[in-house]
C-alpha cells in the first residue's frame, strides 16, 4: 500500500516532499537543503528555518524554555513539540492534559484523559529509566 501510494503520488504531484523531516508531513511544494552531508527534504521554507535551528542546536524546548540541544520530539497535529529531554516531555503532556479536563465520549459519558496520561507517564518513565540503567 505504501508503495502504491508514493507511486500515485509521483505520478500525479511529480516531484514533492516524500516526508518532511521536520514536520513528518507529505508535501506538493519540496525545499531541499543540506545537513550533516546529506540532503534532507522539506515541504516549506519555514520547516528548513525550524529544522536549521535543531541542527545549530539553538531552537528552544517547548516545556521548560531553554536552548540547545533538544533529545525528544513529539508529533501533533499540525505542528512538532521538541524537548530537552524526557522530562520536559513528560512534564509537557501532564500540563497539556490537565488543561484539557474533561470531555464527552458518548451520550450521557464523560472520559477523562487524567488517568490514561498517568499510565502512559508511567510507561515512559520505566523506559527511561532503564535505558539509564544499562
Amino acid at each position: 500500500c505504501k508503495l502504491l501510494f508514493r507511486h500515485e503520488l509521483s505520478k500525479n504531484w511529480g516531484k514533492h516532499c516524500h516526508s518532511c523531516i521536520y514536520c513528518h508531513c507529505v508535501s506538493k511544494k519540496l525545499v531541499t537543503a543540506q545537513y550533516g552531508g546529506s540532503v534532507e527534504e522539506f515541504c516549506s521554507e519555514e520547516c528548513r528555518s525550524k529544522y536549521t535551528m535543531l541542527f545549530c542546536h539553538v531552537a528552544m524546548c517547548d516545556s521548560c524554555g531553554r536552548k540547545g540541544k533538544l533529545k525528544q520530539s513529539l508529533p501533533l497535529l499540525g505542528e512538532v513539540k521538541h524537548f530537552c529531554g524526557i522530562s520536559c516531555l513528560l512534564k509537557f503532556c501532564c500540563d497539556k492534559v490537565a488543561t484539557q479536563g474533561e470531555v464527552l465520549k458518548g451520550p450521557n459519558q464523560i472520559f477523562t484523559f487524567i488517568p490514561h496520561l498517568l499510565n502512559g507517564t508511567k510507561f515512559l518513565w520505566n523506559k527511561f529509566w532503564f535505558s539509564l540503567k544499562f
